[in-house]
């Protein structure tokens, strides 16, 4: 009840609690679906309260006595995921604000299923939320009437937005109606950007009913195009992961802001720039330029690519490198979206998960077992060892 009503970003228990103990509490709190980090400290090395308490989900177990260091340290850590939780969900509610004042539509899917739209669509579609729309029980496919040549529903198009990722070499129109009664319909040319990483995709639709009416409003399709561009721009300057685009040649033609802010360099000394010779040759490594040229040449791609780094203005890094290829029309060649993201603090979690794992291992095989009758004293509930001491049960 403690718990539920000051919702505390860290819980420290004990094992023994009256009424209901530490690791039953935790598995309570953990069923209820709350992610909230738990700290347990026992005197108890129990093999069954181990292995329950990793069965939980614990985030760490401490035995006593306590050293503070050690409790510290943990609370440390934890704090440090937490920072990191919650910048993430700030730059999250970030996206989702530039998106809702775009007047253009906007919907973001991920693993190819609609996680959000924005407020301009949904006021277009009838609703007030995406909270709403997903519990109405309607999709988008609902309001598409034509999507390219092809009318809707179609047999080989179950999903628009499927669609339009199974087919994102080239552009795509669709005509939405709307609900209300004197709406009509509007026709839209989507665009879209992705996130190999996240497995995230941002699709536009860019209002071009008037020119598929009149065929002359060229300079408003430019314009809406350029608009949608720069909400793009914006939108992937606030992901988390560094991102950087290259042309044929491996060299550098854009990056977002984390890319700049994560390895402290400029615009001025990238853009322009072959990557191998970024930061004094910080990545001129001979295995990921040979891997890049077959990317450029289209025989591989990159996902999760490891590098293990000493960055010389942010110390020592392990960060994934993750490829996709960028079509571009008129016959140029295509550009290549390179994803950096920044693992370190991650793989020193697995290690530390691996050393408690070690620990307790090593801890369970020192546990010796009792056989046989203890004589237990019936009033002060001692127990008499085998030379005839009386010892406290705590011993055993």
């Amino acid at each position: 009840e403690a718990f539920k009503k000051n919702r505390p970003d860290v819980v420290i228990t004990d094992i023994r609690m009256p009424r209901m103990n530490g690791l039953k509490m935790s598995a309570e709190i953990k069923r209820a679906g709350w992610d909230t980090p738990i700290v347990v400290t026992t005197a108890s090395n129990e093999v069954d309260s181990l292995i329950t308490a990793i069965d939980i989900g614990i985030d760490k177990y401490v035995l006593k006595p306590t050293e503070p260091k050690v409790l510290i340290e943990s609370l440390c850590r934890i704090a440090r995921v937490l920072f990191q939780k919650r910048e993430i969900e700030n730059k999250n509610r970030y996206i989702h604000f530039i998106m809702d004042i775009s007047p253009g539509f906007i919907v973001a899917t991920e693993s190819a299923e609609l996680e959000y739209i924005n407020k301009a669509f949904l006021q277009f579609l009838g609703h007030s939320s995406i909270d709403e729309f997903m519990g109405s029980s309607r999709r988008i496919e609902d309001f598409v009437v034509k999507i390219d040549d092809l009318t809707y529903p179609n047999e080989n198009c179950p999903s628009f937005i499927k669609y339009v990722i199974a087919n994102r070499e080239t552009y795509h129109t669709v005509t939405l109606k709307s609900p209300h009664a004197q709406g009509g319909q509007k026709v839209f040319l989507i665009t879209y950007d992705v996130f190999p990483s996240l497995d995230k995709y941002v699709l536009f639709f860019t209002d071009i009913t008037e020119v598929e009416k009149e065929k002359t409003g060229l300079k408003l399709l430019s314009d809406k195009l350029l608009e949608a561009k720069t909400y793009a721009e914006n939108i992937v300057d606030t992901v988390h992961e560094s991102l950087l685009v290259l042309d044929a040649d491996a060299r550098v033609i854009s990056a977002n802001r984390s890319f700049y802010e994560t390895f402290k360099m400029t615009p001025e000394e990238t853009e322009n720039y072959p990557l191998h010779e970024l930061g004094g040759r910080l990545w001129d490594i001979p295995l990921l330029r040979e891997l890049l040229e077959h990317v450029i040449s289209g025989r591989k791609t990159l996902t999760d690519y490891a590098v293990h780094y000493a960055f010389p203005k942010v110390g020592e890094r392990i960060v994934l490198l993750s490829t996709k290829k960028i079509a571009q029309s008129g016959g140029r060649p295509a550009l290549i979206l390179l994803s950096i993201e920044d693992v370190t603090e991650r793989r020193q979690l697995e290690m530390e998960r691996a050393k408690l794992t070690e620990d307790l291992t090593a801890s369970l095989k020192n546990i010796k077992l009792l056989s046989g009758m203890l004589p237990i004293c019936a009033s002060c509930k001692r127990i008499r060892d085998d030379k005839g001491f009386w010892d406290g049960i705590e011993k055993y």
